[in-house]
């Protein structure tokens, strides 16, 4: 409901001007008699009756959406609670030389369970606790030859578009 917004109030000069007239009762009435350059509106109970009656509606509006977040926040903390394991646990995938396809595209699936095909986890090379400069290189190299990691129903498919590593590379995935 839209309520009105241009009232204006009486524009004239000097005082207010008022005419007594003696009743036959024994009162007086009063007349306005100023001259006025505009007449102003009259803001009466009608007026006031819908603006505090969409004052009220909005009161109850937002009293609906405040109880609606706390439920939605309730829920999400819920969620968030249940999940904080798998949003923080750290699980490991070993991709093994052998494990490739033998053609271009190369790619591999791993199982992991529990992962979704909307899954969105942070994937990052792990590297074995005693490692040469020469075998981090090799698996530096064989991990640049990942062009496209994606999460599928129980899995996670790697796929190198022109060569396949030669040697096995450790992923490390937070948010499964």
């Amino acid at each position: 409901m839209a309520l009105r917004t241009n009232y204006q109030n009486d524009k004239f000069q000097g005082k207010r001007k008022w005419e007594v007239i003696n009743n036959e009762d024994g009162t007086v009435s009063l007349v306005d008699v100023t001259i006025y350059e505009t007449e102003g509106d009259i803001f009466n109970a009608d007026d006031i009756n819908n603006t505090n009656s969409q004052v009220n509606t909005n009161i109850a509006d937002l009293l609906k959406a405040n109880a609606t977040i706390e439920s939605n926040k309730a829920a999400l903390t819920t969620t968030i609670e249940n999940n904080k394991a798998a949003l923080t646990q750290l699980r490991t995938i070993t991709l093994t030389v052998s494990g490739w396809s033998s053609a271009a595209p190369y790619t591999q699936t791993i199982s992991i369970s529990g992962m979704t095909a909307s899954d969105s986890p942070t994937v990052g090379i792990l590297y074995p606790a005693s490692l040469t400069e020469t075998q981090k290189a090799n698996i530096d190299k064989g991990s640049n030859m990942i062009t496209k990691l994606e999460t599928v129903s129980g899995g996670l498919r790697v796929t190198c578009q022109f060569r396949k590593p030669t040697v096995d590379i450790i992923l490390g995935l937070k948010g499964v």
